[in-house]
């Protein structure tokens, strides 16, 4: 199991579990289903855009939750489903 697909499996065993909880800048809370929803709408976005398996994506972000969200898609993109 990879990164990108670490969520899936989350999603699928706990749907409305917490998580990620985000408290600077905003009370804005994820569950499981959410989170993943939301990884796949940037996946599918980054492969719109044609970044494929074994494509190099880079982001330049604060270590902050705004990584896992940026991460995890990438990761997701790269899927051979």
């Amino acid at each position: 199991m990879n990164v990108g697909e670490w969520i899936i499996k989350r999603a699928e065993r706990n749907p409305d579990g917490p998580f990620l909880q985000e408290e600077e800048g905003g009370d804005r809370a994820f569950t499981n289903r959410q989170f993943n929803e939301r990884v796949n709408r940037m996946a599918d976005a980054l492969l719109g855009m044609g970044v494929k398996k074994g494509d190099r994506v880079a982001t330049l972000l604060l270590n902050s939750s705004e990584f896992l969200r940026y991460c995890l898609p990438a990761a997701r993109s790269g899927r051979s489903s």
